[in-house]
């Protein structure tokens, strides 16, 4: 669990394939890009409020069967990721601060609900001190870890260029897409979306390739 907090995910899918993994990334954040301004686009122009709406009006499925069956898949999905992430940042907290698991883990939890009762704005305000904070502290670590040598030895394929990307962005598109038809009424308009998009677009492959130059000279050590 440790390993997927600290980007291991970032390095199975490309870390590993050297400079072919780089570009592996920077395609699969385009296509999270376009992913982004696409579902705020449909969720605009349909007036969906829900996954299940996206599912019916904006993706235009029909068959009832297939609409629940994948509301419940997502839904699940997105619950078994609360969990996960709420059990992860209380073992964080025991680890490195020696707090009870069960009160880290507590904590967390709360600090989520007080987010989801405020609401979009309350989410957007935390995102706005949060994102920032994590992007200097990703740079300072590839900074720090830069004069490090750190051996990788490229596995270049087809399946690093091409089946990756897609995969990666397929991935974290089960959880992003419910939580951008939440914050649709603050992308109502073209502009705001391409914009949006393409900032996501580029602060994921910042962070990405920063990750990925960590996690190379981090496994030297391991």
């Amino acid at each position: 669990m440790q390993d997927l907090h600290l980007g291991q995910e970032i390095y199975v899918f490309f870390g590993k394939h050297g400079n072919l993994g780089i570009a592996s990334l920077t395609i699969s954040c385009v296509i999270l890009g376009y992913l982004i301004y696409k579902t705020m686009t449909i969720a605009n122009k349909t007036e969906v409020n829900t996954y299940r709406d996206f599912l019916i009006s904006g993706l235009k499925i029909r068959n009832t069967i297939l609409t629940n069956t994948l509301n419940i898949i997502v839904t699940a999905f997105l619950g078994l990721s609360f969990v996960v992430m709420i059990s992860g940042a209380g073992a964080y907290l025991e680890q490195e601060f020696n707090v009870p698991l069960y009160i880290g883990s507590s904590i967390t939890c709360a600090f989520c609900m007080l987010i989801i009762a405020s609401k979009t704005s309350g989410l957007v305000k935390l995102n706005m001190i949060l994102i920032p904070i994590l992007i200097f502290f990703m740079v300072l670590l590839g900074i720090f870890f830069t004069n490090t040598n750190g051996n990788t030895q490229a596995e270049k394929s087809i399946k690093a260029i091409i089946l990756n990307p897609i995969l990666y962005a397929s991935y974290n598109s089960i959880t992003l897409i419910p939580v951008l038809i939440y914050l649709k009424p603050l992308f109502s308009t073209t502009k705001s979306r391409i914009l949006s998009a393409s900032i996501c677009a580029f602060i994921l492959i910042l962070l990405g390739m920063t990750a990925i130059h960590v996690l190379r000279r981090r496994r030297k050590y391991c």
